[in-house]
This record gives C-alpha cells, sequence and structure tokens, in this order.
C-alpha cells in the first residue's frame, strides 16, 4: 500500500496539529516497514525536521510540493503528484484535501470545530473570521469528499457527525498521546534551570494555550488574582504568546500590582515544555471547549495535577485523575488550588493517578489503530 501523508502542515500550522503530525510519523517510520509512504513537504525545513525524527527509514519517500495549503495550485499540484507517485491513500492531518475527484482514497483529522461553534467569538483580527463563509463551506465539502474523518476525541466525533452532516460510520476517534519526554522528572536540574531562565521565583500555577477565546484566559487570571488577595503567594506561568485576550487583562494584573508574579513566556523550544510541567504546583485548563485537550494529557504525564474544564472533550482525557471546575466560575478554581494547596497528601494522589490514567495513551496504539484504518480504507 502506498500512502501519502500531508506533512506540510508543520510550517502552516501551529499546536496540536504539528505534534499529531510529527509523533504520527515517527510512530509510522519505527513500526510500518510494510507500507511504503510518500512525505509531501514544500520547505526544506520541513524535511530536515521530519528526517531527523524519523531516521529516514527506506519506505519513507519525501516528495516536494510548491504549493502550499488552502491555495488554488494545491487543487491541481497534488492530484498530479497523488497520480505520479501512484499513491493509493491521501491522509492530510488537517481538513483540507482535493476537491476534484481522483482514485485517491482520503482521510482527513478534523481536531475541532471551534470556528463553528464559537463564530461570534472570533476576533475581529482572524482570517476565518473574515473569511468564515469561506471556510463553512470549504470544512463541510472537505468532510463530504473525504472517504474517513478521524477526531481526537468522541465529543469532536458528535460534532462532526451533528454539524456537518456527516454518517458515523465515516467517522473514527483514535485519541492522541504525548512524546516520551513528558513524564516525572528525574531530578530537579532542569526544573530549576527552567524557573531561573524565565525568573520564576515562587510556586507556580501553569496555563498552556493559544490566544483563543475557548481557552478562557481570563477566568485563569482571575483566579490566580482572588488568590493572591487571600495571601496565596503564588506565580502565574503562562505558555503563550501575547495576544488579544492577554491584552483584555492586563489591567486586572496591573491594578493588583501582580505584573511581577506574571510570566508571559512567548513560544518555548518544545524541549522547554516538560520542566515547566513538572516544576508546577497545578496545570489550569478551564476551557469553554477543547477538541481533545493535549496539555491536560502532557501535564498528567509529567505527574503534574490538573484543573480542568468539565466541559466537551476533557473529561474523556483527564478521566478520575483531576479536579473538575465550571469553566466560567473562578471561585471553583480558587477553591481546587487551595485544597492542593492544604489537604494534605491529594496533590501525591492526583500525580499518581495522572501518571496512571497518562498512560492509557499511547502513541504505539494510535498509529497501529491509524495503520490499520488505512488499509480498511483502501480496501473498500
Amino acid at each position: 500500500m502506498r500512502v501519502a501523508i500531508d506533512a506540510r502542515w508543520h510550517i502552516k500550522s501551529s499546536g496540536g496539529i504539528v505534534t499529531y503530525l510529527l509523533n504520527l510519523l515517527t510512530y509510522l517510520a519505527r513500526m510500518d516497514g510494510g507500507n511504503r509512504y510518500c512525505i509531501i513537504y514544500n520547505d526544506d525545513e520541513s524535511r530536515r525536521a521530519i528526517s531527523m525524527l524519523c531516521g529516514s527509514p527506506p519506505n519513507f519517500n519525501f516528495v516536494a510540493c510548491s504549493s502550499t495549503p488552502y491555495s488554488l495550485r494545491e487543487q491541481v499540484e497534488l492530484p498530479h503528484l497523488l497520480s505520479i507517485y501512484k499513491c493509493e491513500l491521501l491522509h492530510s492531518p488537517h481538513f483540507m484535501i482535493p476537491l476534484s475527484p481522483m482514485a485517491t482514497k482520503l482521510i482527513i483529522n478534523i481536531h475541532d470545530l471551534i470556528p463553528l461553534i464559537f463564530r461570534r467569538y472570533l476576533p475581529p483580527s482572524s482570517k476565518v473570521r473574515r473569511h468564515f463563509w469561506l471556510y463553512s463551506r470549504f470544512v463541510r465539502r472537505c468532510a463530504r469528499c473525504a472517504d474517513h474523518i478521524i477526531t481526537g476525541s468522541h465529543n469532536s466525533a458528535r460534532d462532526v457527525i451533528s454539524l456537518l452532516g456527516v454518517f458515523p460510520q465515516r467517522v473514527s476517534v483514535i485519541y492522541h498521546a504525548v512524546a516520551s519526554s513528558f513524564k516525572p522528572a528525574e531530578g530537579s536540574d532542569e526544573i530549576d534551570g527552567s524557573r531561573r531562565r524565565l525568573g520564576i521565583s515562587k510556586p507556580y500555577l501553569l496555563f498552556v494555550g493559544r490566544q483563543d477565546y475557548n481557552k478562557n484566559l481570563r477566568t485563569v487570571v482571575e483566579a490566580f488574582l482572588i488568590l493572591r488577595r487571600m495571601g496565596y503567594d503564588l506565580m502565574l506561568v503562562l505558555v503563550t504568546e501575547p495576544g488579544e485576550y492577554y491584552h483584555q487583562v492586563e489591567g486586572y494584573i496591573r491594578e493588583d500590582g501582580a505584573e511581577g508574579d506574571v510570566v508571559v513566556t512567548g513560544t518555548l523550544p518544545y524541549s522547554q515544555i516538560p520542566p515547566l510541567y513538572q516544576g508546577a504546583l497545578a496545570l489550569l485548563i478551564p476551557s469553554l471547549y477543547e477538541g481533545f485537550g493535549l496539555p491536560a494529557l502532557e501535564a498528567m504525564a509529567c505527574g503534574t495535577p490538573v484543573i480542568s474544564s468539565h466541559l466537551a472533550s476533557l473529561p474523556e482525557v483527564v478521566g478520575e485523575a483531576g479536579i473538575y471546575v465550571h469553566p466560567e466560575r473562578e471561585d471553583q478554581i480558587v477553591e481546587a488550588v487551595v485544597r492542593l494547596i492544604e489537604e494534605d497528601g491529594l496533590r501525591e494522589k492526583l500525580s499518581g493517578a495522572g501518571i496512571l490514567q497518562a498512560g492509557k495513551f499511547r502513541w504505539e496504539d494510535i498509529a497501529g489503530r491509524t495503520i490499520e484504518l488505512y488499509r480498511q480504507v483502501v480496501a473498500r
């Protein structure tokens, strides 16, 4: 079987899509020596990064593509490349695929439908908001054209079925997992180095996420400021880029004189993120919606307690290993943090439960299920 994987998203996208793509390629390279893979890329940086991760196995063939995702040109060039290399299947880690009829079978990932669910909250600068009619039309068209759709949670699968009108038998739930570097700390050196590098001088709460409405950054900051007023000497570390939703709460931080206790890291190298989890008092993830909720899984794998929203996909990820809160109730977040600080043994209990829960999500299983899905779709 000859499978093409659209790796152009390595540069085009960010966050969970790239993490998913790189881990999938890594484990396909380790586990599947029988099928042949055409890795479609459009810049040398991507090729080098993927080769470094996968080790360039003999059944991986890198195929250059000059067109970028979402371009009109890709609608012509991709089918041409798939035909030249006689690919039986194209797997896109995002929803965008060629829309013209062709012999190659198509599998897409739809990680979430946040722009459809939270349309009115999209920032004015958002490309999706400015071209919402085009986004809406294309995601529906791609969902109809794809032979099969992968989602990262049952919650997302329900959204795909209900919002896009897709038959349930055309959707498979394949959970995500974390890389092996996300694990409990083996010593304090890396944690101490991370704290010094970022100027973290106190116990800290951690937030990891993009500047999106559904991430609910405002409630995280409000809960932190309440804790400070209650006398808890903590810091808040935000692994995010400064953006619209952070700017909305900067005034509250200044009014409370908390600027010195809030660290905004910006984008960090992947290797610097595990020590931040390992050293945190807890991860706060009170999201209004997540397609999966990878930060929660990363935190649990590191043995860090998770204070999580009870909505959307997060209960599927966190299971019984976290403390659940209503995402718009900062008092519940405050209460959960106070429990972690004051209640003997609770942090250790949640740490152990989180490690066990994270162990249920393995990339070997995910890659194996994906390979089997490839076989099933091609055989139809």
